[in-house]
């Protein structure tokens, strides 16, 4: 039996969508996200809202980690019960946009708050497979290792190493006038022109 895909959003779903997530603050949608009710909640709309600018990889895991992935994880995808395919397309969406870097860590929070759940599930794994068996949502623990130049040279002393960066800080004159420099991650960084 094949499974039914997720339906799609109708335009007047759409407008009244699009008006919600442009209503709030960034801090609002991505609150909105964490909350997501995966019992009675409209998985067209999560999935939808998965998708757009602005989740950060922490909110993605959280939402992801909440979706009870591990429940269907060993499941081959026709044994999915006909009532949890939906849930799995929509994990297999946050699932394929983590690992292709959709999500990039959020600069200024990180991701130490749902870090232990990751931990957890990649342990996971790693005990699948060392018993031989893969599940179906698997992660490279790299993805949730944040490389920044400040913990490149924590682990090399200035003295002893000379091909440390001396100086990683921040050419000012790239900012206008009035606007702050931001910690940004080596990640973000090197991916910016790509993503805008």
């Amino acid at each position: 039996m094949q499974s039914k895909p997720v339906e799609k959003l109708s335009d007047a779903d759409l407008q009244d969508l699009l008006q919600e997530i442009r209503g709030g603050s960034l801090a609002d949608r991505r609150a909105a996200l964490r909350a997501f009710d995966w019992a009675s909640g409209d998985l067209r709309k999560l999935g939808w809202s998965m998708a757009q600018k602005g989740v950060d990889l922490g909110t993605a895991m959280t939402v992801f980690l909440n979706g009870a992935p591990a429940r269907y994880t060993h499941l081959r995808k026709d044994k999915v019960p006909p009532e949890a395919r939906a849930r799995c397309q929509v994990l297999d969406a946050i699932h394929h946009r983590a690992v292709s870097g959709f999500y990039l860590p959020d600069p200024e929070l990180g991701i130490e708050d749902v870090f232990d759940a990751i931990a957890e599930w990649i342990a996971r794994q790693e005990d699948d497979r060392a018993m031989g068996r893969v599940g179906r949502w698997v992660f490279d623990p790299a993805l949730f290792t944040p490389i920044t130049l400040k913990a490149v040279q924590a682990d090399h002393d200035e003295d002893d190493d000379p091909t440390v960066v001396q100086d990683a800080s921040v050419d000012r004159s790239i900012f206008s006038d009035g606007e702050k420099p931001r910690r940004v991650s080596l990640w973000r960084e090197l991916l910016s022109p790509i993503l805008g």
